[in-house]
C-alpha cells in the first residue's frame, strides 16, 4: 500500500500531496518528479507491481499535463520547491493511503 503526504514550501504557499519517494501500491509503482512544464511536484506511475496492468497512458507521464518530456526526478533529500527556491517540508499528521 502506498502513502501520500502533504509537503509544504517553507518560503511560499505551494504544497503538494505526494509520496515523496519511490512507492508502490497493489498494481502500480510510482516515483516523485517535478514537471518543469506544470511547475508541480507529482507522483508518476513508472511500472507495474503485478501482471494486472493499468492503461499505458498513465505510465511515465505527468498526471496534470500528460507529458513525458518535462519530468525531472525530484530530489527527496533536498526537496526543492518547483515555484521558488524554498524547500518542501513534510507536514505532521497528514497521510493518504492508496492502492
Amino acid at each position: 500500500m502506498g502513502a501520500r503526504h502533504k509537503f509544504k514550501c517553507n518560503k511560499c504557499d505551494y504544497y503538494a500531496q505526494i509520496s515523496g519517494k519511490p512507492d508502490f501500491g497493489m498494481r502500480v509503482k510510482t516515483n516523485t518528479y517535478i514537471c518543469t512544464k506544470c511547475k508541480e511536484v507529482v507522483d508518476v506511475g513508472i511500472g507495474y507491481t503485478t501482471g494486472r496492468k493499468v492503461k499505458e497512458k498513465y505510465i511515465g507521464k505527468c498526471p496534470i499535463c500528460n507529458s513525458d518530456k518535462h519530468l525531472v526526478e525530484w530530489d527527496n533529500k533536498k526537496r526543492p520547491c518547483p515555484k521558488c527556491d524554498g524547500i518542501l517540508e513534510k507536514t505532521d499528521g497528514y497521510t493518504i493511503l492508496w492502492d
